[in-house]
């Protein structure tokens, strides 16, 4: 959603032929944080061009960022130096010029653990920018915006990230000493870490000795390093954690069970032998298979009419299918000078 204002587009400011500021990106956005509100938080820098938070095209929720673009140059710097940090919300925004991602390197970004939870974003910024400029700082959070003990440091610089190292690795921040470590994407932890963990369920009910059981059937795979057995609090059933030593002994392990599946004592289903996975590792694939079912089978409407209600666009759309939801949405811009009107349909396939 975009908060436009009286301004011809395009790269220039019309009344005074010079070329606008640069969008700063802001980061780390509360999802509750909507467009009217960012522009009266940063318009008091100076008069702003457009305002806009990346939503999910599915959802219409907030993507947890967003732009700001000034009319002038120097009203964006001043945005940056004094808003950046400030606390919207339950977080802290981060802010920085838009730029293509290529230009930053990815060598320079330094993982932080142990930070004391006493330490915020702005105090980390200062504690590092000695060693050279930074692009940005960040401290994760929980939902609520308390410190999880660990973040992150962007420089501009490699040269200044390798200094920043080798000052700071064990330096004491507050009343923690501070460990520093290379960054890693994302996409790349899981890649770069052995899986040697194995999650097992559908065991036999009528072992008198369930971890003599778990250790006698899988250690014929390879060595085990530790394991746990857990009975169900009111059922009859148990499930089991496996750790090998290496992951070529439990990927002999996942394969062996799927291809000679086996009901165990008790059971109407195979015993099932596959990967564990973490809380968050779980929740980001729920949330991706989520995403693929809601973007397929969810449709975003804009620009509708005044006068259109849910009732006539479920009427509009029920041709093509089962519909689950329709609803439609207003949205009005600090002042009142603009307002639109949109919705969503979600059919069942």
């Amino acid at each position: 959603m975009n908060m436009q204002f009286p301004m011809m587009p395009g790269p220039y400011n019309v009344t005074n032929k010079m070329a606008l500021a640069p969008a700063l990106y802001i980061g780390d956005l509360d999802e509750n944080i909507q467009e009217e509100f960012l522009y009266d938080f940063f318009s008091r820098f100076g008069p702003i061009h457009f305002v806009r938070i990346m939503r999910d095209s599915a959802t219409g929720k907030s993507r947890g960022y967003g732009f700001v673009n000034f009319i002038h140059p120097r009203d964006a710097e001043q945005a940056k130096q004094y808003a950046q940090y400030e606390k919207l919300g339950r977080k802290h925004i981060r802010i920085m010029f838009k730029r293509n991602i290529r230009e930053i390197p990815p060598e320079a970004n330094i993982y932080i653990k142990n930070i004391d939870p006493a330490v915020n974003v702005k105090e980390l910024h200062e504690f590092f920018g000695e060693a050279g400029p930074l692009i940005s700082a960040k401290i994760a959070t929980d939902s609520e915006g308390n410190s999880l003990g660990y973040g992150y440091v962007q420089y501009e610089k490699l040269e200044d990230a390798q200094s920043a190292r080798e000052k700071f690795q064990g330096a004491k921040l507050k009343e923690q000493d501070l460990v520093l470590d290379k960054f890693v994407p994302k996409d790349q932890r899981a890649s770069n870490a052995e899986k040697k963990n194995l999650y097992i369920k559908n065991l036999p009910t009528n072992e008198q000795n369930m971890e003599e059981w778990v250790e006698a059937t899988f250690s014929k795979f390879g060595d085990i390093e530790k394991k746990l057995c857990k009975k169900h609090q009111t059922e009859n059933k148990w499930s089991a954690f496996v750790c090998f030593k290496s992951e070529e002994s439990a990927n002999k392990a996942i394969e062996n069970f799927q291809q000679n599946p086996k009901v165990e004592s008790g059971n109407t289903e195979p015993l099932y032998v596959g990967w564990h996975q973490g809380k968050a590792e779980r929740q980001r694939e729920l949330k991706r298979n989520h995403q693929e079912v809601t973007n397929n089978t969810n449709l975003f409407l804009k620009n509708l009419k005044e006068e259109v209600n849910e009732e006539q666009i479920k009427n509009a759309f029920q041709q093509f299918g089962q519909i689950t939801s329709v609803a439609v949405k207003e949205w009005q811009a600090s002042g009142g000078n603009k307002k639109a009107k949109f919705g969503f349909v979600a059919f069942s396939s």
